[in-house]
């Protein structure tokens, strides 16, 4: 099903999405447009491969990425703390985006996983409130983008 959005067509293959602001059920049969600032969310099955529904975390404290994680929110208000990736061979294309939310001047180190690299470094350190980092994995070393 396709809705005309001026310029723009939204292909749509199921009828119920969720829009992020608001968060309004619409399913009828012809979906309407999404308004500006809105984004629609498949969220027939969570989970599942081109799912847009992202996990998130808040962490206080030293952790390990998980396949599962993918928004980290970082709050360092309590101290500084280590964020270590996993290893960067075993999660080929796999995207992290971590995010320091509090505002202090603790700094959050992105660390690879034993000699790994990220851009080059072992560690990448994130000290300014709100600074957000979107890392991906190459096989071979991290990159942020």
């Amino acid at each position: 099903m396709v809705a005309d959005c001026g310029r723009m067509s939204y292909e749509i293959e199921k009828l119920h999405h969720q829009a992020v602001r608001g968060l309004a059920i619409v399913s009828p049969a012809e979906p309407p447009c999404p308004k500006k600032g809105e984004m629609w969310l498949d969220t027939d099955e969570p989970g599942t491969a081109g799912d847009s529904v992202f996990a998130h975390k808040t962490i206080t404290a030293d952790y390990t990425l998980l396949t599962t994680d993918v928004h980290l929110y970082c709050d360092a208000s309590g101290g500084a703390f280590k964020v270590t990736l996993p290893p960067v061979a075993a999660n080929a294309g796999r995207v992290y985006h971590v995010q320091k939310i509090d505002g202090t001047a603790n700094v959050v180190t992105l660390a690879g996983d034993g000699s790994e690299t990220i851009n080059g470094s072992n560690e990448v350190p994130i000290s300014i409130p709100d600074t957000s980092l979107s890392i991906q994995s190459r096989s071979v070393d991290w990159r942020i983008f």
